[in-house]
């Protein structure tokens, strides 16, 4: 609750059990959380920490990304030209609609507005979003593409 970052090996050794029951016991304390927020509204969440290695717990709202990271990823995404202009103004809306709160979308859309107008999608027009999983679960599979 103090923001700490747990660690299950140092856990798992300071209280003399394996880090599978750390593991279970931390499993148990996410769906508590998850329960809590549904019936309470609780804002809090355990989540691994992969640059510290260990779990701890963040409020809901530093989950999400902040509007300067959403434009961050937009200008990325915009500037790869990965995708359709179907497929990105989706994207795009999907990644607004989800992760800048209400009150802030006009002033970040309006920061898009002339990159979405002017986005150039590649001369082949193919979709490409489809193709990503099956193409990464394939690599993941050392399978031949």
């Amino acid at each position: 609750m103090r923001g700490q970052i747990l660690k299950k090996n140092e856990l798992a050794e300071e209280i003399g059990i394996t880090t599978k029951s750390i593991q279970l016991d931390l499993e148990d304390i996410r769906d508590y959380l998850d329960k809590k927020h549904t019936i309470e509204g609780s804002r809090s969440q355990l989540v691994y920490n992969h640059y510290e290695k260990g779990y701890c717990m963040k409020e809901f709202e530093q989950l999400k990304l902040s509007t300067s990271e959403v434009l961050a990823i937009s200008k990325i995404l915009l500037e790869s030209r990965a995708f359709t202009k179907k497929e990105m103004m989706n994207l795009l809306d999907k990644l607004i609609e989800n992760c800048i709160p209400w009150k802030n979308r006009a002033e970040i859309n309006d920061m898009l507005n002339n990159e979405r107008f002017h986005y150039v999608e590649l001369r082949h027009h193919k979709k490409f979003l489809d193709k990503i999983t099956p193409l990464a679960q394939a690599i993941r599979g050392c399978n031949v593409i």
